[in-house]
């Protein structure tokens, strides 16, 4: 395979809409007239340095079409203030949800924008309370915010990170309760729950994909990485500049995508009635999309 890590070629992620959707999708935009199954989620889930994702490669396994709304950082929340996930999911085969991160929605403590989840938008006076001496007109992003208050005092952020997961688990409980059709989740931290100074306070928790278990047709783990894939650049077939190096090695490579494709198109020939199981592509044929 062909490294285009520093091509000149920048991938056209084709942005659509779906009905009245003010929400920029990632394309083509997918042809909803036959069975389709639709695919939730964020950063992983919309592609971002790929040109070839696991949804697209779930498609040409199965046969059926992928509707795919992931969006870059996206959380519950963008999926419960607009309707077409809900609307589209009526006449899915099933729908395939990325388990979102922790700190991306809305709750007592902060809000943050209705699509992109990620931006912080203001502080409640609760937080404010709590935090004092913090300014939060410095903060634009929930990740900057959250990093910036567990160092400022860790007893407070502790507070804080209990209510962020009930609001999570519940936010997620409303998302797959407006769902029609079996839905199945896709954890992608499962096999990564620590940063640099240890466990990451702001990964999901097995007691809260659990939580979510009786709601749900299947919980799938993203594949680890293969000692094999671990000891070369799991940047191969990524696209980026050099300015976009960083982000690119924290994202999940294509190899990744390919076995998680594999894994995923089995599931949902195993559980959802009716699903089509014609396979168009070899099992250990990688796809670039080029």
């Amino acid at each position: 395979m062909t490294c285009e890590k520093f091509g000149p070629r920048p991938i056209d992620y084709l942005p659509c809409r779906y009905g009245t959707s003010r929400t920029l999708y990632r394309g083509p935009r997918a042809d909803l007239r036959g069975p389709y199954t639709l695919f939730l989620g964020g950063t992983e889930t919309y592609g971002k340095f790929l040109r070839t994702l696991y949804p697209a490669l779930v498609q040409e396994r199965l046969g059926v079409t992928s509707v795919n709304l992931g969006l870059v950082n996206g959380g519950p929340d963008v999926y419960l203030h607009d309707r077409t996930a809900t609307n589209l999911s009526l006449k899915a085969q099933a729908t395939v949800m990325q388990v979102p991160t922790v700190q991306n929605l809305s709750n007592r403590y902060y809000s943050v924008h209705p699509r992109r989840n990620d931006r912080f938008l203001r502080a409640s006076p609760v937080l404010r309370t709590i935090f004092r001496d913090v300014d939060f007109s410095e903060f634009h992003f929930t990740g900057h915010l959250m990093r910036h208050l567990q160092h400022q005092d860790d007893e407070m952020f502790l507070v804080l990170l209990v209510e962020l997961r009930k609001a999570w688990v519940a936010r997620m409980e409303d998302v797959i309760d407006r769902l029609a059709g079996p839905v199945i989740l896709i954890w992608f931290d499962a096999h990564d729950c620590r940063n640099d100074d240890g466990p990451d306070p702001l990964k999901v928790t097995h007691e809260m994909i659990e939580a979510l278990r009786p709601k749900v047709q299947d919980i799938l783990y993203a594949p680890a990485p293969t000692l094999e894939t671990a000891k070369g650049d799991h940047t191969d077939g990524m696209i980026f500049s050099p300015m976009e190096a960083s982000a690119a090695r924290q994202m999940l490579g294509l190899q990744a995508h390919i076995d998680l494709a594999r894994i995923l198109s089995s599931a949902l020939r195993d559980r959802v009635p009716g699903m089509a199981s014609r396979q168009t592509m070899p099992q250990n044929t990688p796809q670039t999309g080029r």
